[in-house]
């Protein structure tokens, strides 16, 4: 999986950069067959490689220890955990916050062509999961294409099984009013999102902002940690007075 996705990610900066495979291949000083086989997604690629192609493709590869994954994503289970032990268990009146809301390019991933997933994806969106009774897909890209690259991240492993399956709201105009997320008021939906233009007038306060995911991509990038933390303390804070005595 890991093999497949790196190797598509290295074909979307080979058609980006006008790179011909031969000139690739000259460049890595690799036969042409060699070359196509590499970009295959067959196989794992050595580092030597990996930073040869880095170079010709005039991208920043770095490699980060399989460790550091499992760390990120123990860090982000023990937050969503403490969270949901201050969490009232039964669903309030209007005015609880029971909607996800979720961007898709440039916010869960680079953009539907490159279609490169923000480091943390798939701990982000299981999080997510358990924190709200109700996650919902906001985005301009339609509804097909959402859905066809969220199932090939899911196969890839970059995402739950269920994302292909997600809610996705229909809108159209230049901003995401969250009246379009039916069976919801405003008030309930909180909108993950990196663009504060997209926001509706009026509905700043339930904007969460995240930062563009953009080139060159950084494999450190931790905005859906940063993201979840803050999601978390807008939960427990709305939590808090119906805590007291």
């Amino acid at each position: 999986m890991v093999a497949e996705r790196l190797a598509r990610e290295l074909r979307a900066a080979l058609h980006l950069r006008g790179i011909t495979l031969w000139e690739l291949a000259r460049r890595c000083e690799l036969d042409i067959v060699d070359m196509a086989t590499a970009l295959g997604g067959t196989r794992l690629l050595p580092a030597d490689l990996l930073d040869s192609l880095g170079q010709a493709l005039d991208l920043q590869l770095s490699m980060v220890p399989a460790s550091g994954a499992s760390v990120a994503a123990n860090w982000v289970g023990t937050v969503v955990d403490a969270a949901l032990g201050r969490l009232p268990r039964s669903q309030g009146p209007n005015g609880d916050l029971t909607v996800l809301a979720l961007g898709f390019e440039e916010t869960l991933l680079s953009n539907a062509v490159s279609m490169v997933p923000r480091p943390g994806l798939l701990q982000f969106l299981d999080c997510a999961q358990r924190l709200f009774p109700r996650l919902v897909m906001f985005t301009a890209v339609n509804e097909e294409t959402f859905r066809r690259i969220a199932a090939m991240l899911a196969r890839d492993g970059a995402a739950p099984r269920w994302f292909s399956e997600l809610e996705y709201v229909q809108w159209k105009g230049p901003t995401k009013d969250l009246r379009h997320i039916i069976e919801a008021t405003p008030s309930q939906v909180l909108l993950v999102d990196d663009l504060a233009h997209r926001v509706h007038d009026g509905q700043e306060s339930q904007w969460v902002p995240i930062s563009a995911f953009e080139p060159p991509f950084n494999q450190y990038d931790d905005e859906l940690s940063r993201v979840l933390q803050a999601i978390v303390d807008r939960l427990t804070q709305q939590a808090a007075p119906r805590s007291c005595p």
